[in-house]
């Protein structure tokens, strides 16, 4: 199997609808860039179901310019050095009225906006020893064949070079870019 086809089984299963595994993969092929480890799938899902039910809302495409990061394609491109590319749960976008949509996002965020999963996932808890998976505490328990959660995470909105960033790191923090 390969990481592209299992990405999209699992978008697929958890009713993503406006990104494909080749579209998250992005830069992944680059000098100094690889796929991240079959282990990190599940990280990306909470900022993608964010991202979906943004596209969704918008109706405009939104573009992944910079999602997986391996630590060495992270240096190249002056990233963080605690990047959360690294681990797989960020997103930098780009999309036509990028303030409206990191207003939109703020707001969701605030006002603890519960998103939906088709399937249950559970991405790895930043503290996890091992393969061991565990729920981070944005998850809330359900039953059944979904699974509801409040977003968590980062959010940048970077005016000078057109871009928004999220991620799912459990807690919230805001900033600005250049």
């Amino acid at each position: 199997m390969s990481i592209r086809g299992d990405l999209q089984r699992l978008l697929d299963a958890c009713g993503v609808r406006y990104f494909s595994a080749n579209e998250l993969l992005v830069h992944t092929g680059k000098p100094l860039n690889h796929e991240p480890h079959p282990s990190q799938l599940d990280n990306i899902l909470p900022a993608v179901l964010v991202l979906d039910a943004l596209r969704s809302h918008l109706r405009r495409p939104i573009r992944p310019a910079s999602v997986f990061r391996s630590p060495a394609y992270n240096a190249s491109v002056g990233g963080a050095t605690r990047s959360q590319h690294l681990d797989f749960v960020a997103i930098d976008f780009s999309t036509r009225r990028l303030r409206g949509a990191y207003d939109l996002l703020l707001s969701w965020r605030r006002e603890m906006k519960m998103f939906r999963s088709e399937a249950p996932f559970f991405p790895l808890g930043k503290d996890a020893a091992g393969p061991e998976r565990k729920p981070l505490p944005m998850w809330e328990e359900r039953g059944g064949d979904s699974q509801l959660f409040h977003w968590l995470g980062g959010l940048a909105i970077y005016p000078s070079k057109n871009f928004i960033h999220i991620d799912a790191r459990g807690s919230n923090r805001t900033w600005r870019g250049a």
